[in-house]
C-alpha cells in the first residue's frame, strides 16, 4: 500500500512531471507468501521497509558492507536503486555483555537495470556498531575485525549458509588477538522449517597458524 506516482502541475501541461515515489510503502506480511526456500524463511527475516538510492548514497553509505553470494552481482552503484532491508537477528554476544542483542540489517537491492543476463544487484549486511565497515567497536578499546562475509546455498539442505571469516580482536588498532590465527563464524537456518520462519544455529571455527620454522642454512 501506500506506493504511488506524484505528478507536478506546470503552467505549460508539457512541463508536468511526474515522479515514482515508494518511500511511503507498506507491506502486509500477513496476507503475503514468502516462498518456502526463501532466504526470508531460511533466516527468519523481518521485514523493515523499502528503501532507495542513487550513485550519491549507496548501500555503503547506508551502512551496509557488501556480501559475497554464489551469483555474479554487478552491484547497485551506478545509479538510481532500490532495495529491502530487513532485521537478522543473530542472538546475543553472552552474559557479559548484558541483554544487549546482535541484531544486524540485510539488504537485498537491484537496479532498473537488472535482467536475465545482467545481475545489477546487491546482498548488503550491517553489523551492529560498525557503520559499514567490517569492524566492531567493543567499549572503543576493542575493535572485531572481519574478514570476508560470505553468503552461500547449500543444495544438499536446501538452505543457506552465511559465513564471516578471519574474526580477530584487535586492542587499540594494533594488537591482535590471538596474535597466531583467526576464526571463522557459520550462521545458518533450519533446513526443516517446513516453511515457516524457525531460529537460526551457529557455530564457530579457530584456526590455529603454526609458527614459521626457521631454516638452518647448510
Amino acid at each position: 500500500a501506500a506506493l504511488s506516482v506524484d505528478m507536478v502541475f506546470a503552467d505549460d501541461p508539457v512541463q508536468n512531471k511526474y515522479a515514482f515515489n515508494a518511500s511511503n510503502i507498506r507491506f502486509d506480511l500477513l496476507s503475503s507468501t514468502p516462498r518456502a526456500q526463501s532466504l526470508f524463511i531460511n533466516f527468519a527475516l523481518g521485514l523493515q521497509r523499502l528503501i532507495s538510492g542513487d550513485q550519491d548514497s549507496t548501500p555503503n553509505s547506508s551502512g551496509f558492507a557488501p556480501l559475497i553470494t554464489d551469483a555474479t552481482l554487478t552491484g547497485v552503484e551506478s545509479g538510481k536503486w532500490y532495495g529491502l532491508e530487513y532485521q537478522l537477528n543473530m542472538g546475543t554476544p553472552g552474559n557479559l555483555a548484558g541483554a544487549v542483542g546482535l541484531t544486524s540489517g540485510l539488504l537485498t537491492a537491484w537496479t532498473p537495470k537488472s535482467g536475465p543476463d545482467v545481475y545489477a544487484a546487491a546482498v548488503g549486511l550491517r553489523l551492529p556498531g560498525t557503520g559499514g565497515a567490517k569492524l566492531i567497536s567493543l567499549q572503543t578499546v576493542l575493535k572485531l575485525s572481519i574478514g570476508q562475509m560470505v553468503l552461500t546455498f547449500d543444495r544438499n539442505s536446501n538452505s543457506f549458509l552465511l559465513m564471516l571469516t578471519e574474526i580477530a580482536l584487535r586492542f587499540l588498532g594494533l594488537l591482535k588477538i590471538p596474535p597466531s590465527g583467526s576464526s571463522t563464524f557459520f550462521l545458518f537456518g533450519n533446513p526443516q522449517s517446513k516453511g515457516k520462519p524457525s531460529g537460526l544455529g551457529w557455530y564457530a571455527m579457530y584456526n590455529k597458524l603454526k609458527p614459521k620454522t626457521q631454516e638452518l642454512e647448510p
